[in-house]
């Protein structure tokens, strides 16, 4: 008797078969971690960039809120701040899951101690999304 994940393949093929065509990502090839540095460096930049750009935004607005409260506190400006906040929290996040990624792949840390990092690190970042 067959299980349904075996019917559900196709007609000619075998388990054995199927899992020829699973592609699985060679870590230790230089190109594959040479590409993934490139990309998590270019997250990064995205993510710093986001941090700066919304630094700037609150900055004017709690200058808004300074010198005119009741604008603040009457127009949208109050929800952007919070957004604004919310949206920083969540780029800082994700610069620290970055960087412990980072901080895991160059191979300084302790299995134990990076694994643990990166669970801490995407707690943080769930939470913070």
């Amino acid at each position: 008797m067959t299980s349904k994940s075996t019917k559900a393949m196709a007609a000619n093929s075998t388990p054995s078969e199927f899992r020829e065509y699973v592609v699985i990502l060679d870590l230790t090839d230089p190109q594959t971690n040479q590409m993934a540095a490139t990309v998590s460096i270019l997250y990064l930049l995205l993510a710093i960039a986001g941090i700066l750009l919304n630094a700037l935004v609150l900055i004017r607005l709690l200058t808004l809120w300074r010198r005119q409260s009741d604008r603040f506190f009457e127009g949208s400006a109050m929800p952007l701040t919070i957004m604004t906040c919310s949206d920083l929290l969540s780029l800082i996040s994700i610069t620290v899951l970055v960087r412990f990624t980072f901080a895991s792949s160059e191979g300084k840390y302790n299995t134990e101690v990076a694994t643990a990092k990166c669970k801490v690190g995407q707690v943080a970042f769930l939470d913070c999304t």
